[in-house]
Formats: C-alpha cells, structure tokens, sequence
C-alpha cells in the first residue's frame, strides 16, 4: 500500500481500453467546470469529484480552462509509439511571506520545496501518473501549533520539526484507472476524494494527506455510483513518531442520482474499523466489500462496534446562473430524540432543551451565482456549516472519522458552526478573489473535559448525557479573511504566481490571537490546501 503506483500497473494491464485521467481536485479549477456546466444547461454528476477528464472534454470550454495532460508537448513528452507518450514535470512550491502580528520575534515566514510529476499512456489500456514533492517551512503560529500538536500541517503528510522552528514534509501521490467502458471505471492510487457541492463536505472532504485507495465508478442512466475503498492513518497515539502510527479501513458508499435538469439527489454511508481488533490483525473485513448491501444491518449482524455513518446530499440548480446545494450527516442518532429537541428549539422555554449527546449529525446549506450583476467572470458563494458534539468521534480512539491528524470531513471537526462567504472574479489567466468565514467551535477547557469540539478525544468520559448543544465548552470565535490574485502560467501544472494578503482573529473569553499575513508565491496547485479556520 505504500507503493499504490507501482501495484496498479501489475493489476491494470489486462485492461480493455483506457481514457483519460482525473482532473485535478482544486477549487479555483473545479469553480471554471461548473460555471460551464451550469451555462450549458449539463446534466452532469458535479458533487462526485475529481471529475474524470475525458468527460470535461465533451463539454464546449474555452481551450485555456482544460487539463490538457494528454496534450503532446515536446519539451517535457517524450513519444514513443503510436498513441503512447510518457511525461516529465518539474512541480514548484515556494512561498515567501511576513507575518505582521507574529508574538515571537519571527515574522518572515516562507516555504522552499518542489518536486515532479510523471505521467504517460503506457499503452491503450493503461494511463498512469505520480507526483513527489518536498516542502521546507515556517508558518504562521496557529498552523505552527497544530503542527506541534498532531505532526501534520494542513494538507501535508507527516511533518518533522527542524532548526529554526521550521517543518519538512513529502507528499507521495499517484494513480492509475482504465475504463472498460462507458459504464464502469477502476481507479486504484494514493490520494484524495471529495462528495459534495459546497467549499467543504460533511460527508467526504480533501483537507486531509493523501491516503491508498481503490475506487469503482459506475455510470448508468441517470446514476453514478461510487465504492471506495480506503486505508487510513491514525497518528493520536504516534507520539511524533512514525513507529507508533496505527491503521484503520474504511469503505464509502456514494449514490448520485439526476432527477431531472434541476436536481440532483446523493446517498452516503460509511463505514471504519481499525486493523488491529483485540491485539488480533484483523485486516480488511471481506464483509465490507460488497458493493450493494447497507453497512449498517451488516455492523449490527456481525456484532461489531465498527463505526458506521451516513448521509444524504442534494443540488437544485434555480436557474442557469444560481445553485443551491446541502448535505446532511447523520452518525448516531435517534429519531425522537432529534424531534423533541426541534421542537424544544422552537418553543420560546429554552429550559426545555433535551440535547441528547448521541444526536450526532452534520448539516450544510449552500448557494453559488456565477455572472452575477451581469459581469462576466464574476462568481459568489455562500455557505453554512453545522456539527453537533461529538460528531465523528467514536469510543475507539482508532475509529473516529479522520485520517493523519486531521478530520475526513470539515476541517473543524464537530461542535461547530461556520459561515464562508468567496467571490472570484476571472479574466483570461487572472484570478482574484476575496473570502471571509466565520466560525464559532466549542473547545474543550481541559483534555479531561469532553465537550465534544475534538474528534480525537473518545467520547466515553463526555461531559453531559443530556443538555448538549452546539457550541458548548468554552466558545471560541474564528474570524478568516483573504485577498488573493493569481496568474496561471502553465496550465499543465496548474503552475501560477499568486500574492496576496489574510487576516485571521481567534479569540474566546480568556485569550485573543491575530494573524496578519502578506505573502508571494509560486506554486503547482495539484490539490486543495486549507488554512481557512
């Protein structure tokens, strides 16, 4: 599982027929897919991401807003026979940056790092790429605490303090896929997937590292359905070091079903156990791999306390222009319970409230506008956020819903609320874009005291059976904002130099934590990188 690249092509080379690959998982790319799609009025599967790229071919860009890998180019392609090609890229990663409000006598910040990218079509049947890249940082102090708190930074795999507060890290990712035809495709790889609309997910999100995985898409009449299969890390009680990392499995189930123009209806379960069961390997339980039958009456027949979520995800698209979109995650819940505690929400006796721990669910509601105030190329986005207590955590420190020191779905993790706002505005290879988000999250006042604001603390030693709420503990306030411009320069790495400027305020009654950043950079942006909370 360590070498995801290397094992695919032993397993893909009986393939029938191969296309093209993923387009990269990357807001301010997936932004220009869905404004065309929405122009033109496509029934597509937008909420299933990455998108493949031969799907996005099909749809009338403008040449500059394709992917183009498979693109001869000659001074990084090296062509072999007919239809065949293998490519070389140098992949950049620098950053320079002052940090005007740093409490340390450190302002200048910076990152140093690059790597590369090889790709190729080895053969009709069979494309494969991998990517490699080292970073060198210093960061802004709340990204240096969790740095020091759970070894990862956000987006980057495991990460060693060096001298001069400053971290390294490598990121490994790859995949390979093949499509035997319009119906099914086989993906197997290292690296991120994402369920849903908005700018984040509360069923599946990319702020995390890579992770090995095998993924079946299946494609018919109005349906795409996605099994996922995956192998996740556990770094709570690695101690900083990579001998104490533990393993967990993890299987998805994702229904995206077209109602009709207009809408579009998504189902979500899941379901995480870890390897080791009672000092036994336990490994991957066949029981999990069928494609078809509910996780939840599987878990109940087996016995097991394995930990099983699901969901539900919708799209209406209002007009050519306008979006709405939400999702709803439900981890254990009861129905009564949930009701009372609506009702009591409404009725002007708050003392009535029942807040039952175990009403665990995620919510979010969201709308995009693409063209707004009828000027082209400008784009707005709006959405809220919701996790109640101890969402996504489990008894089993291992089973919770994260992998390598950062959650699966919202960055926050539960106990939270959050409003993010972002207009983008581009034209040609320019983008500029402004983002304000603002989260309220009920931490804990001690590690002994579960709240429920920390996912990676079990929830056995809870605070309170009954009379929980959202933002409960002590209450933490999060204001983001940012003003970003970027220029692309080589659309085959999504190569651009962007600068730009954030502002970030945390606070709560006993403490308050200002970040001003100014930064340059240059940058293959391959995948998202969240340091927006």
């Amino acid at each position: 599982m360590r070498k995801p690249v290397f094992i695919l092509t032993l397993l893909l080379v009986l393939a029938h027929s191969g296309r093209s690959q993923n387009a990269p998982l990357e807001h301010d790319l997936t932004w220009r897919y869905e404004k065309a799609m929405a122009r033109h009025d496509l029934a597509f599967h937008t909420s299933v991401k990455p998108f493949f790229q031969y799907e996005l071919n099909a749809i009338p860009f403008v040449d500059t807003l394709r992917w183009p890998h498979i693109i001869s180019d000659k001074k990084t392609t090296i062509p072999t026979d007919s239809g065949k090609y293998i490519r070389a890229q140098v992949l950049f990663d620098a950053q320079s940056g002052l940090d005007l409000a740093d409490a340390q006598g450190r302002p200048f910040k910076g990152r140093a790092g690059g790597g590369f990218q090889l790709s190729g079509r080895i053969s009709p049947k069979l494309f494969i790429t991998g990517h490699y890249l080292y970073r060198l940082q210093t960061t802004p102090d709340y990204l240096a605490e969790m740095a020091n708190r759970r070894y990862v930074l956000p987006s980057h795999g495991f990460v060693q303090p060096v001298l001069n507060h400053a971290y390294q890290s490598h990121t490994i990712g790859g995949y390979a896929h093949f499509t035997p035809s319009k119906h099914f495709n086989f993906q197997l790889g290292q690296g991120r997937n994402f369920f849903g609309d908005g700018y984040r997910s509360v069923l599946l999100s990319d702020n995390h590292y890579h992770y090995p995985y095998l993924k079946i898409t299946t494609s018919f009449w109005r349906f795409r359905y996605v099994n996922l299969y995956a192998m996740m890390n556990n770094l709570a009680e690695s101690d900083g070091k990579r001998s104490g990392i533990r393993k967990k499995f993890i299987t998805f189930h994702y229904l995206s079903y077209l109602v009709n123009k207009k809408l579009t209806l998504s189902f979500f379960e899941s379901v995480i156990w870890h390897a080791k069961d009672n000092h036994l390997m336990r490994g991957f339980d066949l029981a999990y791999l069928n494609p078809i039958i509910l996780y939840r009456p599987v878990e109940f027949n087996m016995g097991s306390a394995d930990n099983a979520i699901v969901g539900i995800g919708w799209k209406w698209k209002i007009t050519h222009k306008i979006n709405a979109y939400g999702q709803l995650l439900l981890d254990e819940f009861l129905l009564s319970r949930i009701q009372e505690d609506w009702q009591q929400f409404l009725s002007p006796n708050q003392d009535l409230r029942n807040g039952w721990w175990a009403n665990k669910y995620a919510v979010q509601f969201g709308a995009k506008a693409f063209d707004v105030f009828r000027m082209e190329g400008l784009s707005v986005q709006s959405e809220f956020n919701l996790a109640r207590p101890y969402t996504y955590s489990h008894g089993t420190l291992t089973q919770n819903y994260a992998h390598h020191g950062q959650p699966l779905a919202h960055p926050m993790g539960s106990n939270f609320y959050e409003w993010v706002n972002i207009a983008r505005y581009l034209k040609n290879n320019w983008l500029f874009e402004a983002q304000l988000n603002h989260i309220l999250h009920g931490e804990n006042p001690s590690p002994i005291h579960n709240y429920g604001g920390d996912i990676f603390i079990p929830y056995q030693n809870r605070h309170s059976e009954m009379e929980n709420f959202t933002g409960q503990g002590i209450q933490r306030r999060i204001l983001y904002g940012r003003l970003r411009g970027a220029i692309l320069l080589d659309t085959r790495t999504n190569l651009r130099l962007e600068g730009g400027y954030a502002f970030r305020q945390d606070k709560n009654d006993f403490r308050s934590k200002n970040t001003h950043f100014v930064f340059l950079g240059l940058r293959s942006a391959l995948f998202n990188r969240y340091t927006d909370y």
